[in-house]
């Protein structure tokens, strides 16, 4: 194989090697994953890479990564009628999730809920699905007819696929990994030709293209390929954190409280003399507002978010939430109140613009 190609291959050994003695789940290094495609080994395009975890959390579902592929200008005694030289380098982040049931196996799913709640009317939970984003360089060289093609470019799109476990030792596993990267390129190329007099490739200077944006989705990797870890895939990404989902109860919780907090339902609590208080004294009637406001608020907070066993950081984010709430509606009390005290006869005024006030007795007879 290509000067290359062995030089990667044995960082590959090495990694798994590596991992073969790494102690015990519960350690640093179980955040890591070392892969490698099979897909390119057979295309002759040597390539390896690393994943980590962001979180140490058993409630972790988040990496990130970095891949490098290089099969450039390998070393040849004559230049070869076909040329395949590849390198990029991209890094990526990743979300992983598993299916689950459907929570509602009558109801219709939405295109969207397909894709953002994992829940599927077969779930699969042997597999950990993914989706994510990548960004991405690449330089490239191909030719397999008289004219070839060299150029580079910069991409950035989205990566999905999933993983399932294939062998699982003592100290680590090997996960298999099925995806798909596409996305958009700017690039830039040009055309080349063989010459056999000097033996080397020259440059068809009548077709460059500059750098300009591909006005179609490329596929820029197509994944076979071999994860080695410490800890499988088949024991991780599974738990779901249990405070977000008491957020979430909360959260729709504290929006269906808010909505019956405003104007138009203070006002239905007053009498007629309230009203009629308040219409002399609109000063008195924002402080009443707002004392009201304040105890919903306090109502709110101590039914729906305080003693819901949130982390400190979360409640003090429903605090601030709430507080903001609370500013809008007092706005909104401030300019409704300032519409409904208009003058009622300036208001009418207009209709009557333009009539002619009745003449007097003494006008008439005159």
């Amino acid at each position: 194989m290509q000067d290359s190609s062995w030089k990667l291959g044995a960082a590959v050994a090495v990694l798994l090697v590596l991992c073969s003695r790494v102690p015990c789940a519960g350690q640093f290094i179980d955040r890591f994953a070392f892969k490698t495609n099979a897909l390119e080994w057979v295309l002759t395009v040597p390539n390896v890479g690393a994943e980590f975890d962001l979180s140490s959390s058993e409630y972790n579902r988040n990496t990130i990564g970095l891949t490098l592929k290089y099969n450039w200008r390998t070393y040849h005694k004559y230049a070869p009628p076909y040329v395949f030289d590849v390198f990029d380098i991209r890094p990526e982040f990743r979300h992983y999730y598993r299916q689950k049931p459907l929570s509602n196996p009558k109801g219709k799913q939405s295109f969207i809920d397909f894709f953002t709640t994992g829940e599927r009317r077969n779930p699969k939970s042997w597999r950990a699905y993914y989706i994510g984003g990548y960004v991405d360089y690449a330089s490239w060289a191909f030719k397999f007819s008289p004219t070839g093609m060299q150029g580079s470019s910069f991409g950035a799109g989205a990566s999905f696929g999933f993983e399932i476990p294939l062998y699982c030792y003592e100290k680590f596993a090997i996960d298999l990994d099925l995806g798909l990267s596409i996305g958009f390129q700017v690039a830039r190329y040009e055309n080349f030709t063989y010459s056999s007099e000097g033996d080397c490739y020259l440059p068809c200077t009548e077709y460059v293209h500059p750098y300009h944006f591909v006005p179609f989705p490329v596929p820029t990797e197509l994944r076979v390929a071999f994860n080695f870890r410490p800890v499988s895939v088949k024991e991780k990404y599974i738990k779901d954190d249990p405070e977000k989902k008491t957020c979430a109860l909360v959260s729709e919780d504290v929006k269906t409280s808010f909505a019956s907090i405003n104007k138009d339902n203070f006002d239905g609590t007053l009498s007629a003399r309230q009203k009629e208080e308040y219409e002399a004294d609109p000063a008195k009637y924002r402080e009443d507002f707002e004392a009201y406001l304040d105890e919903q608020v306090r109502l709110v907070l101590s039914n729906n978010v305080h003693g819901r066993g949130l982390s400190e950081k979360h409640e003090k984010a429903f605090e601030r939430s709430i507080g903001r709430q609370k500013s809008k509606i007092l706005s909104d009390f401030a300019s409704q109140a300032k519409t409904s005290s208009a003058p009622k006869d300036k208001a009418a005024a207009p209709k009557d613009k333009g009539k002619k006030s009745p003449k007097t007795k003494d006008e008439t007879q005159q």
